[in-house]
């Protein structure tokens, strides 16, 4: 299961793995008008990963 609201697919840093990884490398994104962020294919699929990346960005 994917993000519906995820648009077209531009080359950026995914800000979930920026915030779980550390991993600032530029790669394959999509901008998501749920989340508000650019976030990569797999993360699209990974509601887990995304949901510690809000709360994590909400106490940064």
């Amino acid at each position: 299961m994917s993000c519906s609201s995820c648009g077209d697919k531009v080359v950026g840093v995914c800000k979930v793995c920026e915030l779980l990884d550390k991993d600032s490398r530029v790669k394959q994104v999509s901008y998501c008008d749920t989340c508000g962020v650019y976030i990569c294919p797999a993360c699209k699929k990974d509601w887990g990963r995304r949901g510690i990346a809000y709360f994590k960005n909400l106490i940064k």
